[in-house]
């Protein structure tokens, strides 16, 4: 999609380009981020679309491929209320035509892409963490003790869950529910599965004594399990360093599920410097290929259909394409 609608960005790179012997950067682009409101989160599923969000203008919508606004949407009930100093969570339907999002006093909205409607979503427990199911067709939704499906906006939920503790993420892979949770003592961070119809006790699969983690991605095999800091092995139990000792920064799987991208912060003679690496699935963090170097901050904010997407901090922040192939 992007190829046939971008215009190569022919401007002299600064950065330092290493490729590896599998990946290259077939071609690259940006645009300033100046005039864009809010701080960039996310990108739509097919990538054609950038959610930015602040307390002061709420969600907003940017066209990927010139930055164009869809506009800016906020409840206006509470519009200056303390509450919309944090998000609780943000997710994009399967198809991109839903994004949701819940605020601190536990409230889940619905806005429509198409039509700019924003709506605001019942649901029977507090909406701390929210998960489509693959075909988007149901939505579960977490807090208060209780992770609960149905349609989104059914007034009849299903409860499918109960814990106890905090919760630290929730998502919907194939034909399981995955949730992240601090237990009350607050000492262990654990990963959980349960089935989306509730028909079967939840399963704890994983237990780690940091519990600042918290549950943002699965692989799409359901394998590997992206806890904000490292990935870990569903199936070994194993804790899969993704950067060593520098500073993670952005994390994607990529599309196919067969690599890891990912960009983290490192200092070199006093500097800091901004690293996008990639490698395959499984591989050691010394078997990474460095894609791209700049003595400036890189946070990735995903990978879509062969382009990567990044935010590149400095006096002049720019979002920056990267069109991703793997030789051979």
């Amino acid at each position: 999609m992007w190829r046939q609608v971008f215009v190569l960005w022919a401007v002299a790179w600064l950065g330092v380009m290493a490729l590896g012997a599998d990946w290259e950067v077939e071609s690259q682009w940006s645009f300033s981020l100046e005039g864009v409101e809010g701080t960039p989160h996310s990108l739509s599923p097919d990538g054609g679309l950038l959610l930015t969000w602040s307390n002061e203008v709420g969600v907003c919508l940017y066209r990927t491929q010139d930055l164009s606004p869809l506009g800016c949407f906020k409840p206006l009930e509470g519009a200056e209320s303390p509450l919309w100093l944090r998000l609780n969570s943000i997710t994009w339907s399967p198809d991109g035509e839903r994004v949701l999002f819940s605020v601190a006093d536990g409230r889940l909205w619905q806005l429509e892409v198409g039509t700019g409607t924003l709506e605001w979503l019942p649901a029977s427990t507090a909406a701390e963490y929210v998960a489509f199911s693959p075909d988007g067709e149901y939505l579960a939704v977490g807090g208060g003790g209780y992770i609960v499906v149905a349609p989104p906006g059914a007034l009849a939920e299903a409860p499918v869950a109960r814990y106890q503790g905090t919760l630290r993420g929730l998502v919907w892979r194939g034909g399981a529910l995955f949730y992240g949770l601090v237990p009350p003592d607050g000492e262990t961070f654990e990963i959980w599965q349960v089935h989306p119809a509730g028909v079967r006790e939840p399963t704890r699969l994983w237990s780690y004594p940091y519990p600042e983690l918290v549950l943002e991605a699965l692989s799409p095999d359901g394998r590997y399990a992206y806890v904000g800091a490292d990935l870990v092995d569903l199936e070994s139990g194993e804790l899969e360093r993704l950067t060593g000792e520098h500073t993670l920064t952005g994390f994607s799987f990529s599309p196919d599920g067969s690599a890891w991208l990912y960009s983290y912060r490192t200092v070199r003679e006093l500097a800091p410097w901004g690293v996008l690496a990639i490698r395959a699935v499984g591989a050691s963090v010394a078997d990474e290929e460095i894609l791209l170097e700049e003595e400036r901050e890189i946070h990735l904010l995903g990978w879509a259909d062969e382009i990567a997407v990044l935010v590149l901090l400095g006096e002049e922040q720019q979002l920056l394409f990267l069109q991703l192939s793997v030789q051979g």
